[in-house]
């Protein structure tokens, strides 16, 4: 397939390597390091390219999850709110911005730190076999608290009733670090918040993989959902992570109140656009029927 179509790709905690370089990444994939971007990021991590009516944008969300890549936060939410004033809504009216992990998701695998990837901090350790490892020093390098993950874990299992349901809350993973930020280590409140530039810059769709399924949200900011998909002035998150992988991740037994539809079946995207109408249609890996469709407009 890659010798005839051409792949855009986003990295994620499979391509972090061993010691956290992407050097197999950046080496394989160098080609987004020349897309015709107003705004050239310099790098395969983060970058944008514009396609039909679409810009397109791909960002690097390991940097809220990961000690050792928060020293991204900084150049590359500066690029991309740059990158962001730069677009010609009348030339490319509709804008996709692309990451691997989501904001929104009702994954049941997403609440523990043992789905966020491979950071420094394993499960089975504790705050003070962390501290003589630097756990931490890459975040306050850049002005922010170290996510407490071990803390979350427990607010987090605190919230699931016997049922297996989510009480109060779907925390998925980072969700709350990318969606309102990283907490400052001055006490000034939280920085690099990614629904900020999204409600700024009219953000139609945010596309993300890392949970192993498909879920589709109602266009959705800052929790304040609207059950249409015309002309909504909200983004649409859609995890689409159902390509293939070693294995499926379960969901809640109960939806969230965001989400439109869900399914754990093996399926793909497929996108059309014009310049007035944004559809998805998702489709099974098996056969290709369609099992899900939105019709997005302005």
């Amino acid at each position: 397939m890659s010798s005839t179509f051409p792949w855009m790709l986003v990295p994620g905690n499979h391509e972090a390597d061993c010691n956290y370089t992407y050097i197999n990444y950046r080496s394989r994939f160098a080609a987004q390091n020349f897309t015709q971007s107003k705004i050239n990021s310099k790098s395969s991590r983060w970058y944008s390219f514009d396609k039909g009516p679409v810009h397109f944008i791909a960002i690097d969300t390991d940097a809220y999850g990961f000690d050792e890549v928060a020293y991204i936060l900084q150049q590359q939410y500066e690029w991309l709110e740059s990158d962001l004033q730069s677009v010609n809504t009348t030339e490319t009216p509709w804008i996709v911005l692309m990451g691997h992990r989501p904001m929104y998701c009702s994954s049941s695998s997403a609440v523990t730190t043992s789905h966020l990837g491979w950071p420094k901090q394993l499960d089975n350790m504790t705050k003070d076999t962390l501290a003589p490892m630097g756990y931490g020093d890459g975040f306050r390098s850049q002005g922010v608290h170290p996510p407490n993950w071990h803390q979350l874990d427990v607010e987090e299992t605190e919230t699931i009733d016997t049922f297996g349901t989510p009480s109060s809350s779907y925390p998925c993973g980072v969700a709350d670090l990318l969606r309102n930020g990283m907490k400052t280590t001055n006490g000034t409140g939280r920085i690099y918040g990614l629904e900020t530039l999204m409600e700024k810059y009219n953000i139609d769709v945010y596309l993300t993989g890392h949970e192993h399924n498909y879920e589709r949200t109602y266009p959705i900011m800052n929790g304040t959902i609207v059950k249409s998909y015309d002309a909504p002035g909200k983004p649409v998150h859609v995890v689409t992570g159902a390509g293939g992988a070693y294995g499926k991740d379960p969901f809640f037994p109960v939806e969230a109140e965001f989400d439109a539809y869900r399914s754990s079946e093996w399926c793909y995207s497929d996108i059309y656009v014009n310049r007035s109408h944004f559809i998805l249609e998702q489709k099974l890996a098996t056969n290709s029927t369609v099992i899900d469709r939105f019709v997005l407009t302005h």
